[in-house]
Parts: C-alpha cells; structure tokens; sequence
C-alpha cells in the first residue's frame, strides 16, 4: 500500500499485513530482514515513517483505516535516546499507537507489539 510519493516519483510502500504474532524488538527486526514478497527489500520503519503510516493508511486517515491496521501498537526501528535518563537507553525503542490516536512513546525491547514492515521504490 503506497504511502508517501515523493516529487521525484519515487516513495514508500507498507506491506498489506501485519507480520503473523507479537513480536519483541529484536524479532521485529528479523521479521523486516526475512519479510519475502515480490522479491523487494523491506525493513521496519522508522518512527517518522510509522506516523505517517497512521495519517495516510491507518486509523487517522481521512479514507479511514485501508492499511487495515489492528488497534494496537506497532514497532518502529527507532531506538530512544535521551542522554538524561537514568534507563539503560540501548533497551528502548519507540512505537507507535494505532488504537489511540497515533500517540508515540518508547516501550522496552523485550516487549512484544505488532510489526508493519516498508520498502522503498
């Protein structure tokens, strides 16, 4: 499903479905680096891409949900980062929330939510 199209033709495209389970962060990695279809490359987006996901083809979308996304959250691969925090940062990565409103926040890596996986063209 075609998400964003940049000026010059080229643009990002989400996979029809949801990888199959809940997968830790790690796993959702190995989900995005195995994902086989149509012979192209995909990855787990990023926290940007993931947002855009929900306001072009998920629930904040003025067409609705196509995407067909679950009411869930979803892995991005961005790790958190924030020098100021007394957590161990390498375990935190952010994700995004289809079921309530889009919102972002960061979970522990060992959690396990839903994956999306992206490719380029």
């Amino acid at each position: 499903i075609v998400f964003q199209i940049n000026e010059n033709g080229s643009g990002l495209v989400a996979a029809m479905e949801d990888s199959e389970g809940w997968h830790n962060w790690g796993q959702a990695f190995t989900q995005a680096c195995t994902y086989n279809s149509e012979g192209y490359g995909w990855y787990l987006p990023s926290l940007e891409e993931l947002e855009l996901m929900y306001i072009t083809i998920g629930q904040g979308s003025p067409e609705g949900n196509i995407g067909g996304f679950a009411n869930n959250w979803y892995w991005s691969s961005t790790e958190y980062d924030d020098n100021l925090s007394l957590l161990n940062n390498y375990d935190l990565a952010w994700y995004v929330d289809f079921d309530y409103g889009g919102t972002n926040f960061y979970r522990y890596k060992n959690n396990t939510g839903r994956v999306r996986v992206i490719r380029a063209f």
